[in-house]
């Protein structure tokens, strides 16, 4: 079990102190041995009860602040278990609100891995399936980090390029080059059907659509803004309709919870409210759950 605590005064400030001073005094082969501490642990109040997480097809995550640690046991949770076939969301979306970035780099090793783990797993899946080979249908996991604090100018530097993926990235290059590219895995007697389509665009777009219809998803981006509830969550309901039709199967429901201050929960719950009706059927069903900051 790993346990996470905000430094916010009082005997949180006591164990921050405790911990830091044991990390000083840790030094040679004993470093990172730790020692025996007696705490009592009290709550969380409220939580997901007898909700099946692994039953819906799309989760959405809202944290501010310190309210990340209730998202990535959720979203590590899912993460872990895709693997055996269990968890039935195509997406689990992450949205994480900070103020400074100061605020979210003591935990970045930590997401950055979990992202890491589930392009890992995605991978391998989408791989699997085009090869007819029986896996289990991929999760993926879209971070997304806010800085609410920070200039629009100001570079942020909380994620390494080489990890910046989302869905909402373009490819560039010409259509041509696109085709090229899908050649990679086939035959060779259809690199003359790919020629063609090179020549004929509107049947290419068909193929290239085809080919796509089970991308990558899983990636984390930062960005120095405010989020837009709202379109986050009508736009991952698109995602999730068109996901199930495509397949012919009917969407098992959109799971959203929030944890973090009154603002951000009572936000939250309002961008749920004002989904469409239509969406709310067609997705089969919105569940919304909130962790507050407070009493």
């Amino acid at each position: 079990m790993v346990l996470m605590c905000k430094n916010a005064g009082g005997w949180t400030n006591r164990l921050f102190n405790f911990s830091r001073a044991l990390e000083a005094s840790a030094s040679g082969p004993e470093e990172g041995a730790g020692c025996n501490v007696t705490i009592i642990i009290e709550g969380p109040y409220g939580g997901t009860g007898n909700t099946m997480l692994s039953s819906f097809s799309s989760l959405v995550l809202i944290a501010g602040g310190s309210g990340i640690t209730h998202a990535l046991g959720i979203a590590h949770d899912l993460l872990k278990r895709s693997p055996t076939g269990a968890v039935r969301a195509r997406t689990v979306d992450l949205v994480w609100m900070v103020k400074t970035e100061q605020e979210a780099k003591p935990l970045m090793a930590t997401v950055l891995e979990l992202v890491s783990d589930a392009k890992s797993w995605e991978g391998a899946s989408i791989e699997g399936q085009r090869g007819q080979a029986n896996y289990a249908s991929p999760t993926a996991l879209r971070i997304q980090i806010f800085v609410t604090r920070c200039p629009a100018s100001s570079p942020l530097t909380l994620v390494p390029d080489a990890t910046v993926l989302s869905s909402s990235n373009v490819a560039t290059g010409s259509r041509n080059s696109d085709m090229t590219d899908m050649t990679d895995d086939m035959p060779g007697a259809n690199r003359e059907k790919v020629a063609y389509l090179s020549r004929n665009l509107s049947t290419a777009s068909s193929m290239l659509a085809m080919r796509d219809k089970n991308p990558q998803l899983s990636g984390i981006t930062a960005r120095p803004a405010r989020p837009n509830l709202n379109i986050i969550i009508s736009k991952i309901a698109d995602e999730t309709i068109a996901h199930h039709r495509r397949r012919l199967i009917e969407a098992s429901g959109m799971y959203v919870t929030a944890c973090g201050p009154e603002g951000l929960v009572y936000s939250t719950m309002q961008a749920v409210k004002a989904l469409e009706a239509y969406k709310r059927i067609a997705v089969g069903g919105v569940e919304f759950e909130e962790e507050r900051f407070g009493f």
